[in-house]
């Protein structure tokens, strides 16, 4: 009776242990399911976080940097960089980051690196788990050889490390770089785990997520480019049918007026012969001669600028030396220059030459050298230097003024804009028309009682070697 008591006991235990064991087992299951649940949350909020950082900017550097963050929070990697490749299949650097913790000189790499291409960088298809970077395949080296670029890492630790590598792709065959991260040989505490190959199709929805928000941002920046050329172009349009109604109205106006401004001058002539002629005490008489025929001068010269500024594109460009050029247009402002105490000077390459009209040149370099004489301080000097650069020939202008305001430098080569208390407000326009019509450009730079330089720039019409000349103009004139 006994016997059997304890066999019954015993089957029971025996069933109570399996049951147990069981109820073990379940609930290692139920851990490891919550577990995994609770991972692929993580990992879904990890994405949706991304996509809403990701649609908070359009700095692709910015991007990049919410990419690094979200993937050292899921896996336990230390360093990353991107690497980005433009529609020619140019790679150059994007950004570097850290785990929060790491040490790194990063930034500073990055920096050495430059943005500069990046040749032999391959791409991998598809997210590349590297468990031992010292065991990466060969086509994947150049790669990971960028993180020992930017990183300064001891060599042993890289090489026991492991690492990630995650396309940036919106098509199959549109590959736009590659997020690389790395975690260094130390060991992993028990919750650190690094991805496995059945997580490759979730780092491939997060390198798309990343590709897609990065080509969004160059759609924008593109976009934008688009938008700011369009809109320039739609000014220049405006401003050139303003300029050419203005030219038109100059050119009236220039031609109304100078028809009636002859018989003055004939008038002013004949007058002046008959007050010669009396006898008496007539010098009033010819003070208020010598008034008219001044005003009637400053009068032609306004003319002459609505003529200038009202002339249709020249058509009578030639190859023409520079520097002779500029000599006559100085010559023709020495007397001015003198009155004034002013010295000019010419540094001119004397072989240099432009496809040119020679009258609009030495036109366009006469009103630069006046208004940069009148700027100019008694015993100043106005240089004027005809050179070539990199970008090409160009004719410079600097007066010892008292500067341009900020406020007016947008607006002094608008017509009839002007800040002195006599004058058209046309010299400027005419120097701008000149550069525009030959392909030019006009620019000014100008500092506070440092004075104003203006540079005309033109297309070199040959090469041949230079050879500098310097002569002295006007008051002080070298002998």
């Amino acid at each position: 009776m006994a016997d059997d008591e304890a066999r019954d006991l015993h089957e029971r235990n025996r069933a109570l242990d399996e049951q147990l064991k069981r109820l073990v087992r379940t609930e290692h299951r139920l851990y490891k399911s919550q577990r995994e649940l609770g991972q692929q949350l993580r990992r879904v909020d990890a994405v949706n976080r991304l996509a809403l950082d990701a649609a908070k900017t359009n700095e692709p550097a910015a991007i990049a940097g919410s990419a690094f963050e979200m993937l050292f929070s899921l896996f336990p990697y230390e360093q990353g960089l991107a690497v980005v490749t433009d529609d020619g299949g140019r790679s150059y650097p994007l950004a570097v980051s850290a785990a929060p913790g790491c040490e790194h000189d990063g930034e500073a790499g990055l920096a050495r690196l430059g943005r500069q291409d990046l040749p032999d960088i391959e791409v991998p298809e598809a997210p590349v788990i590297v468990a031992r970077t010292g065991d990466a395949p060969d086509e994947l080296r150049p790669l990971l050889g960028l993180l020992d670029r930017v990183f300064a890492s001891p060599e042993a630790q890289v090489a026991e490390g492991s690492a990630l590598i995650l396309p940036l792709q919106t098509q199959p065959d549109r590959r736009r770089g590659a997020l690389v991260l790395r975690r260094l040989g130390r060991a992993h505490s028990y919750h650190e785990v690094l991805p496995k190959d059945g997580d490759a199709p979730y780092l491939m929805l997060v390198a798309r997520q990343v590709a897609a928000a990065l080509g969004k941002t160059e759609l924008l920046i593109s976009l934008r480019r688009s938008y700011d050329e369009l809109e320039a172009a739609q000014r220049e349009l405006v401003n050139q049918a303003r300029l050419a109604a203005i030219g038109e109205l100059a050119a009236v106006v220039a031609h109304e007026v100078r028809n009636p401004l002859g018989a003055i001058f004939n008038a002013l002539s004949a007058l002046n012969r008959v007050a010669t002629g009396r006898d008496g005490n007539d010098e009033p008489v010819t003070q208020l001669l010598g008034i008219l025929k001044e005003e009637a001068h400053r009068l032609e010269r306004i003319v002459s600028d609505l003529i200038d500024f009202s002339r249709p594109a020249p058509s009578s460009k030639r190859d023409l030396a520079l520097a002779p050029i500029a000599a006559e247009a100085l010559d023709s402002a020495a007397a001015d220059a003198e009155a004034r105490e002013v010295k000019l000077e010419l540094d001119a390459d004397e072989g240099l030459r432009a496809v040119v009209d020679e009258h609009l040149l030495r036109r366009a370099l006469l009103n630069l050298v006046d208004n940069a004489t009148q700027a100019t301080k008694r015993g100043g000097v106005v240089r004027v230097r005809v050179a070539r650069d990199d970008e090409g020939a160009f004719v410079e202008v600097a007066d010892e003024g008292h500067g341009i305001p900020d406020d007016d430098l947008g607006r002094i080569f608008e017509p009839f804009y002007t800040t002195r208390a006599t004058g058209t407000g046309l010299g400027l326009a005419v120097v701008r028309r000149f550069a525009d019509s030959h392909g030019g450009t006009i620019d000014v730079s100008s500092a506070p009682e440092r004075g104003s330089v203006f540079t005309i720039r033109l297309e070199v019409a040959d090469t041949r070697p230079q050879s500098s000349g310097c002569r002295a103009l006007g008051r002080g004139r070298a002998s």
